[in-house]
């Protein structure tokens, strides 16, 4: 086979979030005397540094090499499933099942949380991500965020 024509085939790699798919918070302000400082609510680097863990451990036992070289072209989809509520009818619960969840957190903050969260693990910079698959919000039985990342 010549090897100008041969073309490697991408690689896909999963990672599974059981649970509440996560929202990036807006970064909250204080007033230090002259200077206004940024800082992160209570608890919000407990819940990154878990996902950081995860998908790290995740994408190792894949094979990915952690994380990608700075070269290598990345296209990123997600798939955020929340939970029904219990209190919905069996009809409504049924209604909803896969359909679109158009309640609140935005689409582009679970988005912003999780490429922000990969950065340094998956790929070494977002600006990596030359390409977005599909993005979705689903109702569903369990909590879950799948995100698929190919190697261009």
């Amino acid at each position: 086979m010549n090897v100008e024509t041969a073309k490697e085939t991408p690689r896909r790699f999963e990672i599974f979030i059981d649970g509440d798919p996560t929202p990036k918070a807006r970064p909250r302000f204080c007033r230090r005397g002259n200077y206004v400082e940024t800082y992160k609510k209570r608890g919000e680097q407990a819940i990154e540094d878990e996902f950081r863990y995860r998908a790290k451990e995740q994408l190792k036992k894949q094979g990915l090499r952690l994380p990608a070289p700075k070269h290598v072209a990345i296209s990123i989809s997600f798939e955020c499933v929340f939970a029904i509520p219990k209190s919905y009818t069996k009809k409504k619960r049924a209604e909803l099942l896969g359909r679109e969840h158009t309640n609140k957190p935005d689409l582009d903050n679970l988005l912003k949380f999780y490429i922000d969260g990969l950065n340094g693990i998956a790929y070494s910079d977002d600006s990596q991500i030359a390409r977005y698959g599909e993005a979705c919000k689903l109702w569903g039985e369990e909590p879950r965020t799948r995100i698929i990342i190919d190697i261009l």
